[in-house]
C-alpha cells in the first residue's frame, strides 16, 4: 500500500480527536486542529468511517498516530485481545489491521490498542460498570492476548509499524462478586510477563495515566513503582487527570501528579486525552508537557556540567 514517510528528531505531544469528538466530525476536528496550530494529532476511538478516510487525512499537514478502533465500524464490537469467542477475536484482528493501514497510508508513527478483556463487554458500558457474562480463566485470557498481539505485531512489523498495548482502567465497581478484576494489563507485574513472553521487536507499552491512577487506587499500589517496573517497555503516555474512582479523563493543570512521569521519560510520545472545551485548552496542556520536558533536559544539562 503507498505509505507517507514517518520522521522525528524528538518525542511529539499528540492532541487526540477523542477529547474533542462531542457532537462533531472527524473533519471539522481536523480542521481546527490545523488552525489552532496543532502539529501532531491521535486519531482516535469514536469516529465512523469518511468517504475517503485516507485522501481527508493527507489533506493535512499532521503527525498523526493511531488509536484502538479507528475507523468506528461496528459501534456494538468491542476490540478484545482476549475474546475466548474466535469471531470477535478475529474482528478485533480485523479491526486493527484497518487501523494500521491507515496509519502506515498516512505516515502515522505508532498505532495504540487497549489490552484485553476476560469476558466480552457490552459497548454500551464502557466507561461505567462493566456488563459481561463469564469471566474466563485468567492463564486462558492471557494467552489468548498474546496470540492476538504476537499475529498484530508480526502484521504491523511488515510495514515497520509500531504497536503500543494500554494499560485498562480497573474502577472498583468493575471487580467482580468474588473480587476478581475482568480486564488485562491493569498491574505491573502482568505486564512485564506479557511483554517479555511477547518478545516482538516493535511491541510497547503505551501507559494511559489515568487508568493508572484509578487502578492504583483500587488495587492499592504505588503509582512510581509501577512506572518503574514497566519502564523498559513504555513508548507512550496518554495523559488526563481524574478524581482516583472512575476515568473522567479531566483536563489537567502545570500540578498535574503525572508531571514527574513525563519528565522521567525523555524519549517518550505524549498523547492529551483529557476532554477539552476549546483548541486553546488543548495547546495549554501541550505547553506544560514542554515545560515538564525543558525542565527535566535543563536538570540532566547541569548535572552533566557537574560531572565534568
Amino acid at each position: 500500500m503507498p505509505s507517507v514517510t514517518r520522521q522525528r528528531d524528538k518525542p511529539l505531544t499528540f492532541v487526540s480527536t477523542t477529547g474533542y469528538s462531542s457532537g462533531r466530525s472527524l473533519p471539522s476536528i481536523l480542521a481546527a486542529f490545523a488552525k489552532a496550530g496543532i502539529s501532531a494529532v491521535e486519531l482516535g476511538t469514536s469516529h465512523p468511517p469518511e468517504k475517503d478516510m485516507e485522501t481527508l487525512l493527507r489533506s493535512f499537514d499532521f503527525d498523526y498516530s493511531v488509536h484502538n478502533y479507528f475507523p468506528l465500524t461496528d459501534p456494538e464490537l468491542v476490540l478484545n485481545l482476549a475474546s475466548a469467542n474466535d469471531d470477535v477475536r478475529s474482528a478485533t484482528l480485523t479491526a486493527a489491521k484497518l487501523a494500521i493501514d491507515i496509519g502506515v497510508a498516512v505516515g502515522a508513527h505508532f498505532y495504540g490498542i487497549h489490552a484485553g478483556f476476560l469476558s466480552d463487554v457490552k459497548s454500551e458500558s464502557l466507561g461505567k460498570p462493566l456488563q459481561y457474562e463469564t469471566l474466563a480463566e485468567r492463564s486462558t485470557g492471557f494467552s489468548n492476548m498474546l496470540e492476538s498481539a504476537a499475529e498484530l505485531c508480526e502484521y504491523a512489523n511488515g510495514y515497520d509499524m509500531p504497536v503500543y498495548f494500554e494499560n485498562h482502567v480497573l474502577a472498583a465497581f468493575n471487580l467482580s462478586s468474588d473480587g476478581r478484576s475482568p480486564l488485562l494489563l491493569v498491574d505491573a507485574n502482568e505486564a512485564v510477563d506479557f511483554f517479555e513472553q511477547l518478545d516482538q521487536p516493535n511491541a510497547g507499552l503505551l501507559v494511559d495515566v489515568g487508568h493508572l491512577n484509578v487502578s492504583a487506587t483500587t488495587l492499592e499500589f504505588d503509582r512510581g513503582e509501577y512506572v518503574d517496573t514497566v519502564r523498559p517497555w513504555i513508548k507512550a503516555l496518554h495523559l488526563s487527570d481524574n478524581d482516583g474512582l472512575s476515568d473522567e479523563t479531566k483536563a489537567y493543570d502545570e500540578n498535574a501528579w503525572f508531571s514527574t512521569v513525563v519528565s522521567g521519560l525523555q524519549n517518550v510520545d505524549c498523547v492529551i486525552e483529557s476532554e477539552f472545551e476549546s483548541t486553546a485548552e488543548a495547546k495549554q496542556m501541550s505547553a506544560y508537557v514542554e515545560g515538564w520536558r525543558s525542565q527535566s533536559q535543563q536538570l540532566s544539562h547541569r548535572e552533566s556540567v557537574q560531572k565534568r
